[in-house]
C-alpha cells in the first residue's frame, strides 16, 4: 500500500479512512486554542494567539448575526471567511435579510466537504466556532476539516483542547450562565490545564456576542478578570 502521506484527499485507505482529512484534523489540534460557550444573554468566543502573531487574528465577523473563531491554517481560514461573507452579502442583496448562523455553517461545511472528495485538492486545515442566534435563542456551532457540523453548549478546539474539554464537563451545569460568568469559567478551566501569566492578556481575544451588542474585551478588562479571580499573582 502507498505511503499514507502521499494519498490523495479523496482516496480511502484499506481501513476506509480519508487520511488527508485526518492529517488536517491533527493539524488543527496543534493550533492556537479557541473556546466558546452558549450563555443566557449571548455567546462567548475566546481565541488564544500562539507566538508572535498579528493582532486580532482569531475572531472575525461573518455577517451582522454571525461571528466566528478560527483554529488552524490562517490562509485556509481567510479563504473560508471570505466565502462566508460573500454568501452572506448575496443573501442580503437579493432578499434584504441576514443569513442565519445555521445556514452560514452549512455553506462553509459544504465547501469543506467538497475539498475532501476531489482530485487536486486538499482538505481545509481549519476548524471554526460560530456564535449566532435564531428564533430559539443563542447558538454555538462548529465545523471541522471534514465538513462536520456540531452544536455545542461549550467547547474548546486546538492546543490543550482535550484537557480543557474534560474540565468543562466537570464545570458546566444544566443551567446556562451569563456571558460574564462564562468568561470567568472558561479562563478558570484553561488555568487548570496551563498556568496563566499576566502576559496571557496580550494573546487573548474575547468576544461577547449578543443581538444587541458585539463587544471585544480590552487588554485591561482581561487583566482585571485574571486578577479578580486570582488566576495570576502579579
Amino acid at each position: 500500500m502507498a505511503d499514507e502521506s502521499t494519498l490523495k484527499s479523496n482516496v480511502f485507505t484499506d481501513e476506509g479512512r480519508l487520511v488527508q482529512t485526518e492529517f488536517a484534523i491533527k493539524n488543527v489540534a496543534k493550533a492556537g486554542t479557541i473556546m466558546g460557550m452558549q450563555c443566557t444573554d449571548g455567546v462567548v468566543l475566546i481565541g488564544l494567539n500562539s507566538g508572535n502573531t498579528v493582532q486580532n487574528e482569531k475572531i472575525y465577523k461573518l455577517n451582522d448575526n454571525t461571528f466566528c473563531a478560527i483554529a488552524g491554517l490562517f490562509g485556509d481560514a481567510n479563504r473560508l471567511i471570505k466565502y462566508a461573507r460573500k454568501v452572506s452579502c448575496e443573501q442580503k442583496r437579493r432578499y434584504n435579510e441576514t443569513l442565519k448562523t445555521s445556514v452560514v455553517c452549512k455553506f462553509v461545511a459544504w465547501k469543506k466537504q467538497y475539498y475532501t472528495q476531489n482530485v487536486g485538492t486538499r482538505p481545509f486545515g481549519v476548524s471554526i466556532l460560530y456564535a449566532g442566534s435564531d428564533e430559539t435563542g443563542y447558538k454555538l456551532y462548529a465545523t471541522d476539516p471534514s465538513g462536520t457540523i456540531n452544536l455545542w453548549r461549550a467547547v474548546s478546539i486546538g492546543q490543550d483542547s482535550d484537557g480543557i474539554n474534560s474540565n468543562l464537563n466537570n464545570f458546566i451545569s444544566d443551567e446556562l450562565v451569563s456571558m460574564d460568568e462564562a468568561i470567568t469559567l472558561l479562563l478558570k478551566v484553561y488555568s487548570k490545564v496551563k498556568e496563566p501569566t499576566i502576559e496571557l492578556a496580550d494573546k487573548l481575544e474575547i468576544l461577547k456576542f449578543s443581538n444587541e451588542k458585539k463587544e471585544y474585551l480590552t487588554k485591561d478588562m482581561v487583566v482585571q478578570i485574571l486578577r479578580d479571580n486570582e488566576l495570576v499573582t502579579v
